[in-house]
């Protein structure tokens, strides 16, 4: 392997791997992603697409029943066309088309399709109108129409404007309190909990917990009277002896979560000695300066322990192996004893030590499924620490129910 020529790609093992993730099938990745050619180039294919379903053979004979069961696997039909092609092909063929792919999102519906009682069903799925029209504009567009929008939307939350604001708290154990506006409560409350510049989210790595979370005000109300609310709570509470984590007196319309600049992440990125130590306390500001390869430039100043030539032996990576529970993550922590075991043919054998080695056809229930995802805070990191699981969701759409959107 030349690996010159490895440095200068933009396309590492590592990102391969990642990308190699979305995909279901070679044919899929290979149609979609430049880093296939990557992959194929450097001889990572077989490595990065242990996960993916073997394609039918040439002489598999696609009858409707078993194109309409590869189709219930999928949401949209750019995924169906994409991930089984000889499938969606037979089923244009065929003319069988319309008929299996009439549960996908964006497919349409026969004329008069969209009574009163299926609005209200598709309504259902959303927690805001603005949702509703972007996702399902045909069912919107009846309801608005017909006038049922107020009966079957009254179960969302509405959103606030320049003129209206929510006013929410966030109390700790110890009796600290922070008080804020906001336009989307749901939203800010989950800014607040991961953004490292937050007072919120300072104070909660300094107890090591996580504050209540409450609506002040359960309706909006005119901006002017939340600013003046917010205000006032600062002050009580201050005179109270509470210790409020606000920053000033109050009274602005609220913000949001702050962009990781080049700055940011540079200024981020000098805390830390090595890139696994940025990435694990910080990986909002890792991710981003990935994305934007600026991470190079970075992390100049950090040092990767590098071990002896001969160190690893197939002993010492088993070892290593044994602290992670799958490649990508073995990959991470300890990426010299991967390198050692990826050139010198050792992962066939250490791969019994991982957790997320490919289990049998149908391991993968609804209820292992959602116990394994609990490990996770969202859909990418369910996806690189435990693929097969993962997988199984997405073809199973478990996938939103485990991470509802908020």
């Amino acid at each position: 392997m030349n690996e010159k020529a490895i440095h200068k790609s933009k396309w590492t093992l590592e990102m391969c791997r990642l990308e190699a993730l979305k995909y279901s099938y070679r044919t899929a990745f290979q149609k979609n992603s430049p880093a296939y050619k990557a992959a194929y180039k450097y001889g990572w294919l077989d490595d990065i697409c242990g996960h993916m379903v073997k394609p039918k053979p040439h002489n598999h004979t696609w009858t409707f029943e078993a194109c309409e069961k590869e189709a219930k696997k999928y949401t949209f039909k750019k995924d169906f066309q994409n991930n089984s092609n000889t499938a969606y092909q037979a089923a244009w063929k065929n003319k069988w088309l319309e008929k299996i792919s009439s549960h996908m999102e964006g497919s349409k519906k026969p004329h008069k399709y969209w009574s009163k009682e299926k609005c209200a069903i598709e309504a259902l799925k959303y927690n805001h109108r603005i949702d509703f029209h972007k996702n399902s504009s045909a069912a919107y567009s009846k309801a608005h129409k017909s006038g049922w929008l107020d009966q079957i939307c009254g179960h969302m939350t509405v959103l606030g404007s320049k003129k209206l604001r929510y006013v929410y708290s966030f109390t700790f154990s110890d009796g600290s309190i922070y008080f804020g506006l906001t336009t989307n409560y749901s939203r800010r409350y989950n800014e607040h909990k991961q953004d490292p510049f937050s007072k919120v989210y300072q104070y909660m790595q300094v107890l090591n917990e996580e504050p209540m979370f409450k609506l002040l005000m359960p309706n909006l109300v005119a901006t002017e009277i939340a600013q003046e609310l917010e205000k006032k709570l600062i002050k009580e509470h201050i005179e109270k002896g509470f210790n409020v984590l606000n920053a000033d007196k109050g009274g602005g319309t609220g913000g949001s979560i702050v962009k990781w600049t080049f700055e940011l992440c540079k200024a981020e990125a000098k805390k830390y000695k090595t890139k696994l130590e940025f990435r694990t306390n910080s990986n909002a500001a890792y991710n981003k300066a990935e994305k934007m390869k600026w991470l190079k430039e970075i992390t100049q100043h950090m040092t990767e322990l590098k071990k002896p030539n001969g160190f690893w032996t197939l002993e010492k990576c088993i070892d290593e192996a044994k602290k992670s529970k799958s490649y990508i993550e073995f990959q991470s922590n300890s990426s010299s004893a991967y390198g050692a075991s990826l050139k010198n043919g050792w992962l066939e054998k250490i791969k019994s030590y991982f957790s997320d080695i490919k289990k049998p056809n149908g391991y993968w229930t609804f209820e292992l499924c959602k116990n394994e995802a609990k490990k996770y805070k969202n859909k990418r990191q369910f996806s690189i620490g435990s693929s097969g699981a993962h997988d199984a969701s997405y073809k199973n759409k478990w996938l939103d129910l485990f991470f509802p959107q908020k």
